[in-house]
């Protein structure tokens, strides 16, 4: 417990540690930002088009009442609409989209959270190497994480592309 004679190590150290912050803040906070910014746009998508595929699907039921040649065009206009929300849901699998988003930027916030209680450790040492050691560890511990969290989401990206098969194809 610091007695009233002590000087606080803080003000020397935070400057000793600019560079480790800044590339926190070049590095990890903008890639937060980037998930941060993405991760609404699929979960709207895949609520916006799972319930109109829902909604319209329930009203094909009301458009069979309709008679004549208006009641087949609105049935043949739902189902084209049903099949272009319902493609596009699996084409561009918005949930799964939606669900890498968050959970990594739920994992980068984490490690920001971690890293920041480790550099307030490292700024109350009393000899510089000791901060700079122990800050420049969390900070790389923060980047190799990151790096982590980003490659595995780019990757899970990529294995579920899958164009679609065309009829008559030779493959």
């Amino acid at each position: 417990m610091p007695s009233a004679n002590d000087q606080s190590p803080t003000i020397p150290n935070e400057a000793l540690i600019k560079p480790l912050t800044d590339i926190k803040k070049a590095y990890v906070d903008t890639a937060l930002a980037w998930y941060t910014k993405r991760a609404p746009r699929p979960r709207i998508a895949f609520r916006l088009f799972g319930t109109l595929a829902i909604l319209i699907s329930l009203s094909m039921l009301l458009l069979t009442l309709c008679g004549g040649e208006a009641g087949k065009w609105l049935i043949a206009v739902a189902a084209y609409l049903i099949a272009i929300f319902s493609a596009l849901n699996g084409f561009f699998a918005f949930h799964s989209t939606w669900q890498k988003y968050i959970t990594a930027q739920l994992i980068l916030e984490a490690h920001i959270t971690e890293w920041e209680l480790e550099i307030a450790d490292a700024l109350q040492k009393n000899n510089a190497n000791e901060c700079w050691t122990a800050a420049y560890k969390a900070t790389r511990k923060l980047i190799d994480g990151s790096r982590s969290v980003m490659t595995s989401e780019a990757s899970k990206f990529f294995e579920n592309i899958k164009l679609p098969k065309l009829n008559g194809s030779s493959k």
